[in-house]
């Protein structure tokens, strides 16, 4: 059986020693940085078939990975260990290497310390530190520390931290960091943080961040995240988060989203070279706009931009544009424009569905659909190709090219309608019912203002104001206050 915390410990410590990130590893090896990132934590083992991999990726014999070799120290730079320095009841100040140290004070120390450091107040270390460092004030440190760091004040390290880092102020770190990060101001990383953050400010990762993120300011990752992200100003991310985005202004993220999206500001997502999934609900107190897919709701206190589908209901407060499908309700007091079919209701001053609407449409403004209205539809214009399955109230003109299946319809304009009719029309302009090649059928009264023309059966009664046009037959009376033409 291997030992995971063997081989884990040699792939990190080859990885530092050839100064490549966990990315870059991952990407010569085809797999993601989340498995290199396991690796090197003795979760989980590389598969066996990678091993010549690895080795050769690192230009070592396979058996320096399984440890039947000396490892090598975490910096070529430390001499063998120094003996220990116990304690020192005052500041200390050291200009060579040296072991273990404990002080009371503040400490110095021009060289590497191969050991662990306690300190009461401030660390300065102009090397690496092997160990952990405890310090009551700030850390300094301008190698790379083998350990934890747990700090009073702030912690400046510019190399790699092998260990968690707690600080009660900010955090900078010109490597990557191999645990979690909590400090009580702002962090900045230049690589990979392995572990938890938690930061008083905002987070800034120049690598990706291997688990969740709170921060009590704006957080920017340039590469994945692998938990959620709470942030009490924006979010940038140039890569995809796992879970839920929680975030007090503008969210931008480049690829996808395990969870739901909420936001106080803006929110991009996707580009058109990476389209984005979202795999909940998107809450946005501006815009959306979206390269991708929604697999939740769309609410947005302004306008929502979708180059996808959103497969729930759509709701905003300026126009909503969807190049695709919308799954439920789509509503706003603005204009809805889909290319494609919107499954629940639509309500909106303007509506233009490349598509079908499968519940009813209701419009201030005018309707255009270009497939059929599963409901009732309700605007001022309506023009629809394909049939209405409810009742049409109209303010002015109507044009259907299907049926209409409602039983009262109340259109103030012109109708034209090609198909049959469900019951009765009440129109306050010109109708047209019906055509030469394809008469229509209505089952109950048709009263019509101005002039009428009829290709086909109406059911019960008529009254037009004008001119009537007959091809068909009237099964109730006829009352025209105009010329009958047959």
């Amino acid at each position: 059986m291997f030992d995971k915390s063997i081989i884990g410990a040699t792939i990190l410590r080859l990885r530092t020693d050839a100064h490549i990130s966990q990315a870059e590893l991952a990407e010569r090896l085809g797999v993601t940085h989340q498995a290199v990132s396991q690796w090197e934590r003795c979760d989980t083992l590389p598969d066996l078939t990678l091993i010549p991999a690895i080795a050769e990726a690192f230009n070592v014999d396979i058996n320096t990975l399984f440890g039947i070799e000396n490892c090598q120290a975490v910096s070529d730079n430390i001499a063998d260990k120094k003996p220990p320095l116990t304690r020192s009841g005052d500041d200390l100040y050291i200009r060579h290497d040296i072991g273990d140290v404990e002080v009371d004070g503040t400490l110095t120390v021009i060289g590497n310390v191969d050991g662990n450091i306690n300190a009461a107040d401030d660390v300065t270390v102009r090397g690496d530190v092997s160990g952990g460092i405890v310090s009551g004030g700030e850390v300094a440190v301008q190698g790379n520390v083998g350990g934890k760091i747990d700090a009073g004040d702030e912690v400046s390290v510019r190399g790699d931290v092998f260990g968690d880092i707690d600080a009660g102020d900010g955090v900078t770190v010109g490597g990557s960091v191999r645990g979690g990060i909590h400090a009580g101001d702002g962090i900045c990383v230049k690589g990979d943080v392995d572990g938890e953050i938690g930061a008083g400010d905002d987070v800034t990762v120049g690598g990706s961040a291997g688990n969740s993120i709170s921060a009590g300011g704006k957080v920017c990752v340039k590469g994945d995240v692998s938990g959620g992200i709470d942030a009490g100003d924006g979010v940038t991310v140039g890569g995809s988060v796992d879970g839920s985005v929680d975030a007090g202004g503008k969210v931008s993220i480049l690829k996808n989203v395990g969870g739901d999206i909420d936001a106080g500001g803006d929110v991009y997502l996707g580009s058109e070279a990476t389209p984005a999934e979202i795999g909940g609900n998107v809450d946005a107190g501006g815009l959306i706009k979206l390269r991708g897919c929604i697999r939740g709701s769309a609410d947005a206190g302004g306008k929502i931009s979708v180059n996808g589908s959103i497969e729930g209901n759509a709701r905003a407060g300026g126009e909503i544009s969807v190049n695709g499908e919308i799954g439920g309700n789509a509503k706003t007091e603005d204009e809805i424009s889909v290319n494609g079919r919107i499954g629940g209701n639509a309500n909106a001053c303007e509506i233009s569905v490349n598509g079908e609407i499968s519940g009813k449409a209701e419009a201030a403004g005018d309707i255009s659909v270009n497939g059929k209205i599963g409901g009732d539809a309700s605007a001022h214009d309506i023009s629809v190709n394909g049939k209405i399955g409810g009742n049409v109230t109209a303010r002015g003109d109507v044009s259907v090219n299907g049926e209409i299946n409602g039983k009262s319809s109340d259109i103030k304009g012109n109708l034209n309608l090609i198909g049959k009719c469900g019951g009765s029309l009440t129109i306050g302009g010109n109708g047209k019912i019906g055509a030469k090649d394809q008469p229509a059928h209505v089952k109950g009264s048709v009263s019509c203002e101005g002039d009428l023309i009829l290709w086909g059966d109406i059911d019960g009664s008529v009254r037009v104001g004008g001119r009537f046009e007959l091809h068909g037959r009237i099964g109730g009376k006829i009352q025209c206050d105009g010329e009958i033409i047959y």
